[in-house]
């Protein structure tokens, strides 16, 4: 009887060991959208000004909070990312004198 509990135990310790590894698993984190090519410009600009020293470290903070925030896409929205690199992209148009 004590070896029967023993492996009862034991087969419940590992089943709650399973069911939490699984859970894990699937539950995960919703990866952030992806910035618009404009968004990630104005960041890298504001990195450099905080390098540089011109704007302080919150009010660097505040503005990429702002910029990330602004460029949420609308939930259904039918316009094409910024970020879409497979657009093809048309040629100047040639001048002729």
């Amino acid at each position: 009887m004590k070896n029967t509990a023993k492996k009862i135990g034991v087969l419940s310790v590992l089943a709650v060991l399973g069911a939490l590894l699984i859970l894990t698993l699937v539950h995960r984190e919703p990866k952030p959208h992806a910035l618009s090519r404009k968004a990630r410009e104005r960041i890298e600009a504001l990195d450099d000004a905080l390098k540089q020293g011109i704007i302080s470290r919150a009010e660097h903070d505040r503005r990429v909070a702002q910029v990330e925030a602004d460029d949420v896409p609308a939930p259904g929205s039918s316009q094409p990312d910024d970020n879409d690199d497979s657009s093809p992209v048309s040629p100047a148009p040639i001048k002729s004198d």
